[in-house]
């Protein structure tokens, strides 16, 4: 005798995957298109700078806005990444509830819904990255522009700069 709680099971188990599978796609995305705008903002202020040639006051006002920019691409990326590992923990607890009831599928003859581990990881493995690579993006930005920011403004001279940071001095 088949049991119709099974095939619920079954399918209540394929669904949540399905969504979770979705819900880290669309973060994807949304972190794409989101930071897409963030660098077309940046870049915006950065060529106003660059051919407007304003005043050092304004560039440092540039500056600060860009330093914002950054940290909200900061946030958005680290929320991005929160809600990546928050998908891959649902999917592991589907993937343990099918477990559990593995032989009362295969005697179903149903399909497993996922790929074994190690394809899984593989598979998922730029969703989990690419937000922690937006994210060290997103702080060197910030560091960057603040830092610009304030020896532009005269607040830190640039020679402290320098010893802080030597790449950044001129070469002689």
């Amino acid at each position: 005798m088949v049991d119709d709680a099974d095939y619920r099971t079954y399918n209540a188990i394929t669904r949540g995957l399905d969504h979770e599978a979705k819900v880290m796609a669309d973060r994807i995305q949304w972190a794409i298109t989101f930071t897409g705008g963030l660098f077309a903002a940046s870049a915006l202020l950065i060529t106003i700078i660059v051919f407007g040639k304003p005043q050092a006051l304004v560039v440092s006002f540039l500056l600060i806005l860009m330093s914002s920019i950054a940290a909200i691409g900061v946030i958005f990326s680290w929320t991005t990444r929160s809600g990546g590992k928050a998908a891959q923990a649902q999917f592991e607890d589907l993937r343990s509830h099918y477990n559990d009831r593995v032989a009362k599928f295969n005697a179903l003859d149903l399909p497993r819904p996922f790929g074994d581990r190690d394809a899984h990881y593989s598979g998922n493995f730029s969703a989990r990255v690419f937000p922690v690579i937006l994210l060290v993006c997103w702080i060197a930005a910030f560091a960057l522009t603040l830092g610009a920011a304030l020896v532009v403004a005269g607040a830190v001279e640039a020679e402290l700069l320098y010893r802080i940071w030597p790449a950044l001095a001129p070469t002689q």
